[in-house]
């Protein structure tokens, strides 16, 4: 009876004890587990590491390409001003060049213009007072009786003479007015000579006082700073205005030229022919 009652604590006992061992085991299970779960831990640290390595890596990276970034925007700003620079200085010599060459021509073709409208002036003034002084010779008589000779002779002239050649030459187209100029070569001055030599005077002519008092006319011109006494008969002075209108012509002409953008001022961009007396290259 007592063996019967024994062995239910016994069978009691061995499954407590074998409990014991299946929680024992558990445990060392979970503590495997733990174990895997710390080493997986260690290896995600291991990898975070890495990670951030990675990212100061790539950190390391971005900041040099900010650098690069920064340096490639500064070499543009530079580049972009030196070009600005450099066309500002080439335009600056080009229109440096084509200041030089206009101020200088127009200043050219303005005294051109001036020298032509002061001869101008004084031929005008010359004659203006030697027509006066000519204009009181012939009402006090000093010169009178020469200036109506020429007159009458003048007038007989062309009409005996000058209009039967204008008309001969109208009607028939035969030009006799060689034959005129020869006979008065060949013939008249010969013997103009011939009665001078002999008499002291001439036929065709008033002598040189009377040239001098009634027919001509005397004007101070200054040249380069120096004073050149000009004695010329009325009509030689006349003729000299068709020389001071050309030179006023040719003055407004050039000015006009060169104020006027045309191949000249092409030239003169580039830096030739700036002198002021240099006309090249022509305005068309």
């Amino acid at each position: 009876m007592a063996a019967f009652i024994l062995i239910p604590e016994v069978a009691a006992e061995m499954a407590l004890s074998a409990g014991a061992d299946i929680e024992g085991a558990i445990a060392d299970v979970e503590g495997g587990v733990a174990d895997a779960e710390g080493a997986a831990a260690d290896v995600e640290g291991v990898i975070a590491d890495i990670e951030g390595g990675v990212a100061d890596v790539e950190g390391g990276l971005s900041d040099v390409e900010g650098l690069v970034n920064i340096i490639e925007t500064m070499l543009g700003y530079l580049l972009v001003i030196t070009i600005i620079l450099t066309l500002m200085v080439t335009v600056a010599e080009l229109f440096t060049n084509l200041r030089t060459g206009i101020n200088q021509h127009v200043y050219c073709a303005s005294s051109e213009f001036n020298g032509g409208f002061d001869n101008s002036l004084f031929i005008t003034g010359v004659l203006a007072e030697c027509s006066w002084d000519k204009f009181v010779k012939f009402w006090n008589g000093d010169c009178t009786r020469y200036y109506l000779t020429d007159m009458i002779f003048g007038l007989l002239y062309g009409i005996i003479i000058e209009l039967p050649i204008v008309l001969i030459n109208a009607i028939f187209g035969i030009d006799l007015q060689p034959v005129v100029n020869f006979f008065y070569e060949a013939v008249i001055i010969p013997i103009n000579e011939f009665i001078y030599a002999i008499s002291g005077f001439y036929i065709i002519k008033w002598s040189d006082p009377v040239i001098q008092k009634c027919f001509r006319c005397k004007g101070t011109y200054n040249v380069s700073g120096q004073s050149i006494m000009l004695d010329k008969p009325m009509n030689e002075w006349m003729r000299l205005y068709k020389c001071s209108g050309n030179q006023m012509k040719q003055g407004f002409i050039r000015f006009l030229e060169t104020v006027i953008p045309s191949n000249k001022w092409t030239s003169w961009l580039n830096g030739d022919n700036l002198s002021g007396g240099d006309w090249d290259p022509p305005f068309f």
